[in-house]
């Protein structure tokens, strides 16, 4: 969730608005449970947007990352918008994309392509729904990825079930710690998005996956930088927003 942010403004908690789309039931009851007993013991100071944060945070050290500080002070936003029509900037790279899109995207962001391959890395725990993987499924199987594990994918992932909301584990080999084996899966041909695939096999990553596949250490390093700038996107600070005392809804 936190990296979906981006989709929407930034990190001011506008997709936790009641309406916004992509966002699990679960997900934001969690949210709005801890900003209730937060704002219970310490009134309404702690922005909606600062608990994703720190949720995020705790979620990935808890998991067995890396643990790390990040700065808050954020409020929330006052509404939920997609960008608006004269947008010039580009959209959110869909799993299909090429490292090429992606780049591109995260460049307007002052991300560059060691961030890019860092926070790929979340990839190494959590789910993906059936119909974000389809694409390299069917009509045939993307080459690129390994068949056995096409085949496995497909399983859950059939041609009859893909557009539903059946889920498929991002990382089969350690599905709940946060670990370097996303970049272990991508040497082996065994992930699921072509935007985490391709990254192996343009010249620009390909060397940083393999480098992240062989130190965990240097990959924690380098997503502790990205996800901290990735907290800093679109923030509102001071006078701007509000502290929402209900994380789904508008204060004022």
């Amino acid at each position: 969730m936190f990296t979906c942010t981006f989709v929407f403004q930034g990190c001011d908690a506008s997709i936790l608005l009641r309406g916004s789309p992509s966002l699990r039931a679960l997900t934001l009851k969690a949210i709005r449970d801890l900003g209730n007993i937060l704002h219970k013991e310490c009134g309404r100071v702690v922005s909606c947007a600062d608990i994703i944060t720190i949720c995020t945070r705790d979620a990935i050290f808890l998991a067995g990352g890396p643990d790390y500080s990040v700065p808050l002070g954020r409020r929330d936003s006052l509404v939920s918008l997609p960008p608006p029509k004269n947008n010039t900037k580009l959209p959110f790279p869909p799993p299909s994309s090429n490292t090429t899109t992606n780049l591109n995207y995260f460049a307007q962001h002052n991300f560059d392509a060691t961030d890019v391959v860092a926070i790929s890395g979340s990839h190494t725990f959590g789910r993906s729904r059936c119909f974000a993987v389809k694409s390299r499924l069917y009509p045939t199987v993307d080459p690129t990825m390994d068949p056995k594990f096409a085949k496995t994918v497909g399983k859950t992932c059939d041609s009859s079930n893909s557009t539903n909301n059946a889920t498929v584990l991002m990382d089969t080999l350690t599905s709940k710690i946060f670990d370097n084996k996303h970049y272990v899966n991508i040497m082996n041909h065994k992930v699921l998005f072509n935007t985490d695939q391709d990254l192996l096999n343009d010249v620009r990553t390909k060397y940083i996956v393999t480098s992240f596949a062989k130190n965990q250490s240097l990959f924690f390093e380098k997503f502790v930088n990205a996800i901290v700038k990735m907290g800093q996107m679109g923030v509102l600070i001071g006078n701007q927003g509000e502290i929402r005392s209900n994380c789904s809804l508008i204060a004022r």
